[in-house]
């Protein structure tokens, strides 16, 4: 059964939720300098509209060309929803690169800007936002509804 894919923003926390770790693969994208340690490192989301400033993953673990790291046909509209100064650029790169990634969920703190306008990202990007310190308890569902919806598809 394939398992769920968990995009990490910098700020997420996946402590609260262990117990399905297992069912996960978490992906992550190094756009924010020094923002996930190289233990939590599973597996390196499909890039964005990377410029060389912000790809501060290490080449060995990269497995993509310099030409294939640019936007979906969603960027801009990510964009039009959550700004483009510099932060606001970083994080519509993080959004992106989870929606080329094909996860189903994104895991953040960023309430001030990504977590605000969840409800029309979700709507654009077709998986879930959640707050990591604050909604552990809906994470857990989320995974479990995934994975049975997974299961009955595998099983018909």
């Amino acid at each position: 059964m394939a398992k769920v894919i968990v995009y990490l923003d910098s700020s997420a926390d996946i402590t609260r939720f262990k117990e399905l770790h297992h069912h996960c693969e978490f992906i992550f994208s190094s756009y924010d300098k020094g923002s996930r340690p190289q233990k939590d490192r599973k597996q390196v989301a499909t890039p964005s509209s990377v410029q060389w400033r912000d790809w501060h993953t290490p080449w060995n673990l990269n497995d993509f060309s310099w030409d294939s790291m640019i936007g979906s046909e969603n960027l801009d509209a990510i964009y039009a929803i959550i700004g483009k100064d510099p932060q606001e650029r970083l994080d519509g790169l993080h959004l992106d690169s989870a929606y080329k990634s094909k996860a189903h969920l994104f895991l953040t703190e960023d309430i001030g800007n990504i977590v605000q306008h969840r409800e029309k990202l979700e709507r654009l990007l077709k998986f879930r936002i959640f707050d990591s310190s604050k909604e552990p308890h809906l994470i857990k569902e989320f995974i479990q509804v995934v994975r049975t919806a997974a299961l009955q598809k595998d099983l018909s």
